[in-house]
């Protein structure tokens, strides 16, 4: 099997790469948020339900507003 392999560079992060050759809109780069939660653990569900439970609808929102998803 010949499998063109493609070098990576160095000087450019691949979110960043995707990010400049299909936009802002692709799915890998709408994938790029980090949470940090303060006093939880382990069981962050458990711990906190509704602060984890509202991040999870806002993610959720974040494609249905461009999308025909039914999410409440």
């Amino acid at each position: 099997m010949s499998v063109v392999f493609p070098r990576r560079n160095p000087t450019r992060k691949p979110v960043e790469a995707l990010r400049a050759g299909y936009g802002d809109d692709y799915y890998i780069c709408r994938f790029q948020e980090v949470v940090v939660l303060e006093g939880v653990a382990h069981f962050l569900h458990e711990e906190k339900p509704e602060v984890i439970n509202n991040h999870i609808l806002d993610f959720f929102h974040k494609f249905s507003a461009s999308s025909s998803c039914c999410v409440g």
